[in-house]
């Protein structure tokens, strides 16, 4: 690999560097001799920026890591595996395993400082379940970082904690995985948002918190990287994390390389299950800044922890639109939105953006029906990211999802049912009373709207139809019901 750096100047980074002023331009170009890129330099380690490791379920004790990595592009040539080492218990080793190159090398797109990221990706047979750490470490970060004590390059080193489940007993745990990349680059005395957005396929509370980066370990111990700090900010602004959200908001009041890693636990019920970690660097430069904004933010109420919240009546559809523009560029910046909303499986939201005022601004727009399932305590996290090819900002908004204003009925048109006995114990009957002949679809849903049980099509009479559910464990569930004359959804609890 050549060791001198591309930036704006090969053919995949000159695609964005396209939409940029010529006032950027020259910032980027004067970014190369504030860091010193464009120097000549020693290359005897990776230059980490960071990375994450996570572990998805497949089926059994059958699990696949992933295991991402960021760098700088004036490190070494990089392996073509990884090895991560999965610990059973404290001390005791229960396998290594590599996990071999899926896709590497890209650039990290939107930023002007080169990240190349790299991808590795394997399966792996857990001897059974059990509380496992999974744990991978290399030589070297990079040597710019400013908040950790000098000396001699440190390690990268990432740790996930993962709970596999006896399936036969309990529902199969994958840990959180992050959904959107890292924001690398921001410039000072500018507050500034950024969400990793982790997202749990098995619906597990998380929480997140900052954390010290990792340097090595030696068996079950631990080494941080010598005299880390959190990244200086203003008092009024310092740099902060929302532990329900994992909303990252700071005002940067110094330039330079900040290091920092982002903790995820995940919960099931109310015991902590395991943790991720994204290793990540922060480059923040002096550059007077007038860039891409959010303008106007129709609907929302500022939420007293940070972002903003909305209210959505179940059943009604919404429309929330957000005005951004980039003052200082001829180009539209773009927007883009995260979050579960987006993947549901039924009724998922939508998101668009137009321009509007002669191409003078972007308009977002998301659009979602909210079903009754979809309704619960915890709000549904969605994040905006905002970028103008050189800075990205976030928006955090919590959507929740509310009593309509008037009451819909659950049932209409010419199909009329009950369940019963409801809350039920054992077995219950859903009951049908049809003017006409007509097949009949039968679902189940979970309280947060995924499908449990299909149960098909069903040809039913005219006048009463009875269908006996099996026995359910325990839990709030919908019971969706499709006829001629529509979708009708019954509340139900089983006490089983």
């Amino acid at each position: 690999m050549d060791k001198t750096i591309h930036l704006c100047f090969n053919e995949h980074m000159a695609m964005h560097c396209k939409t940029s002023s010529s006032v950027k331009l020259q910032f980027i170009l004067l970014l190369f001799l504030q860091l010193g890129l464009g120097m000549e330099r020693p290359v005897f380690a990776s230059h980490f920026m960071g990375g994450e490791m996570t572990a998805r379920h497949l089926s059994g004790y059958d699990y696949e890591l992933h295991l991402t990595v960021y760098r700088d592009t004036v490190g070494v040539h990089m392996d073509s595996f990884a090895n991560i080492v999965v610990y059973d218990g404290p001390l005791v080793v229960a396998g290594s395993y590599c996990t071999f190159t899926d896709s590497s090398g890209y650039l990290l797109p939107l930023f002007p400082y080169g990240v190349e990221v790299y991808h590795f990706i394997d399966t792996i047979a857990f001897p059974g379940p059990g509380q496992y750490a999974l744990k991978w470490k290399s030589c070297c970060r990079n040597d710019a970082i400013n908040n950790v004590a000098p000396g001699p390059s440190y390690s990268i080193f990432l740790k996930t904690d993962l709970t596999v489940s006896d399936t036969a007993l309990a529902m199969p745990n994958s840990s959180p995985a992050f959904v959107q990349e890292p924001v690398v680059f921001m410039p000072i005395n500018e507050a500034w948002s950024y969400n990793p957005m982790a997202y749990d396929v098995d619906g597990d509370s998380m929480v997140w918190s900052i954390d010290t980066p990792l340097t090595s370990y030696i068996d079950d111990y631990h080494f941080q990287i010598a005299g880390y700090y959190d990244p200086p900010g203003y008092t009024v602004n310092p740099f902060t994390i929302d532990p329900n959200t994992g909303s990252i908001t700071w005002t940067p009041k110094m330039e330079g390389n900040w290091v920092v890693s982002i903790r995820v636990e995940e919960f099931r019920g109310g015991q902590s299950i395991g943790s991720i970690v994204r290793d990540m660097q922060m480059i923040v430069v002096n550059e007077g800044y007038n860039g891409a904004r959010f303008c106007k933010l129709d609907g929302l109420v500022p939420h007293p922890a940070g972002g903003f919240r909305a209210d959505l009546p179940m059943g009604e559809a919404y429309a929330l639109r957000l005005l951004v523009d980039d003052p200082d560029n001829g180009n539209l910046p773009n927007l883009n939105a995260f979050g579960e909303v987006f993947d549901l499986e039924e009724s998922p939201a939508q998101f668009e953006t137009y321009p509007v005022f002669f191409g003078k601004a972007l308009e977002g727009v998301l659009e979602w029906s909210p079903l009754p399932f979809h309704q619960r305590s915890n709000p549904y996290i969605t994040v905006f990211r905002l970028d103008d090819g050189v800075y990205a900002n976030d928006l955090t908004i919590r959507l929740r999802v509310v009593e309509p204003t008037v009451s819909i009925p659950a049932l209409t048109g010419d199909l009329d049912a009950q369940v019963f006995p409801n809350p039920g114990f054992g077995r219950s009957v859903l009951r049908l009373d049809l003017r006409s002949a007509q097949t009949v679809a039968i679902r189940l849903l979970t309280r947060d709207g995924r499908l449990e049980a299909d149960y098909g099509v069903q040809d039913m009479g005219r006048g009463v139809n009875d269908f006996v559910l099996p026995v359910l464990e325990a839990g709030m569930y919908y019971i969706e019901v499709k006829g001629q004359d529509g979708r009708h959804v019954l509340p139900f609890v089983s006490l089983q």
